[in-house]
């Protein structure tokens, strides 16, 4: 284990690094004057509205508070023609720590604000990514450059100025599946609860999402720590986990439950779209198969660092009696990447979307970090299958 000093260490080089590539992968909007709210659609008329009012909303709930006015407004006639604030605006926001700032910033520095966020989600979700690497004992050297690919990929990338709230997942992830291990292990759940009221208070549309990812990590982990008795202790796992996660939802409650019954008493909620649930079409693996790592990314295309590549050839063909555990894990984020009843399931039983790939872009990212050793150790006829292999794609 490290000391704080080393610990200090660590996270100065991991801040140095980012702040380098984030400049470099962000000077386009440096250069052209250009801000990181998204003018053509969600980012102008929505998620930058909602930053301002909850701004606002903070400082009055503050100001009357001062004056002995105690009461929480609920609803509110400025929200179109009326409505719940929590259900309207839990999904821009209203709940997440981080918008808490939004109270001490003026509204006219509200765009600074908006900018400033997008970055320090960025940087956390390196932070969490570290922190999974630490949990499991990689080198703080390959850490890094698997959290550089996590934060800068096509995933990343794309939502950070378009749907900054998409970004929260990427910081929640990592910390959730830190804290299910540690259950699985019948270490103390206060990671886990935290996580799951953390996740609570920022939305139920992602948690939804991790929650299932974390229910398939559970699974194949717990086939690994035990190897007797496991029908004993799957039912003692289960209780844990169900036990202390409820107690994270219920200490998120008076976010999460009204944010919940707003979103299923909507029209929205209603809504579908009738499609092939078997069959993307040609094109559209082709083109995200050629963008895998390749500009520009989306939640459908990963847009990686080529070394992604490289390591993936490593864990299928070059270890192939080694790494389960990532194998089961890539199998089934493929499937489900690959149909859209994947996406349709992982949407909420909505339409395909392919939104939840976060959770492949973390499992990428760390089958880097742990096949790096293996890649700066190959033999001439490692070296061969890997170059071939690069060649071909």
């Amino acid at each position: 284990m490290m000391d704080s000093k080393e610990k200090g260490k660590v996270l100065l080089l991991y801040t140095l690094l980012f702040l380098c590539t984030f400049v470099l992968a962000y000077s386009p909007f440096l250069r052209e004057g250009k801000s990181f709210i998204w003018s053509a659609y969600d980012g102008w008329s929505q998620h930058y509205p909602a930053l301002v009012y909850i701004g606002r909303y903070l400082r009055n709930f503050a100001l009357n508070f001062l004056h002995g006015e105690w009461t929480i407004p609920l609803f509110d006639l400025n929200l179109s023609m009326g409505a719940d604030v929590i259900a309207t605006l839990n999904y821009y926001g209203f709940g997440n720590p981080l918008y808490l700032l939004s109270a001490i910033v003026p509204t006219h520095y509200t765009e600074y604000l908006y900018s400033f966020l997008i970055v320090v989600r960025l940087y956390l979700a390196g932070i969490a990514f570290l922190a999974f690497c630490s949990y499991y004992k990689k080198p703080y050297t390959h850490a890094f450059i698997g959290s550089l690919v996590y934060v800068f990929s096509g995933y990343a990338v794309f939502s950070a100025v378009r749907h900054p709230y998409f970004i929260e997942p990427m910081i929640q992830l990592p910390l959730l599946l830190i804290g299910i291990d540690l259950i699985i292990k019948r270490k103390k759940p206060f990671v886990f609860i935290a996580v799951v009221f953390y996740s609570a208070l920022c939305g139920f549309y992602f948690l939804y999402m991790m929650t299932i990812m974390a229910g398939v990590y559970a699974l194949i982990r717990f086939f690994d720590v035990y190897k007797e008795k496991r029908l004993k202790e799957f039912a003692a796992m289960a209780k844990r986990i169900m036990g202390t996660y409820l107690l994270g939802i219920g200490l998120g409650a008076p976010i999460f439950i009204p944010a919940v019954i707003g979103y299923l008493t909507s029209a929205r909620a209603e809504m579908t779209v009738k499609r092939n649930y078997l069959f993307y079409g040609f094109n559209y693996y082709f083109n995200n198969f050629l963008d895998m790592i390749a500009p520009p990314g989306s939640w459908d295309a990963f847009s990686l660092a080529a070394i992604v590549w490289m390591s993936l050839v490593i864990l299928l063909f070059l270890s192939p009696k080694k790494h389960r555990n990532l194998k089961w894990l890539l199998a089934i984020g493929g499937v489900f990447y690959l149909i859209p009843l994947g996406g349709h399931i992982m949407n909420g039983f909505g339409y395909p979307s392919q939104r939840w790939t976060f959770g492949l872009t973390l499992l990428l990212s760390y089958i880097l970090v742990e096949m790096l050793p293996v890649l700066l150790t190959l033999d001439r006829k490692q070296q061969l299958v890997c170059f071939s292999s690069f060649l071909f794609y």
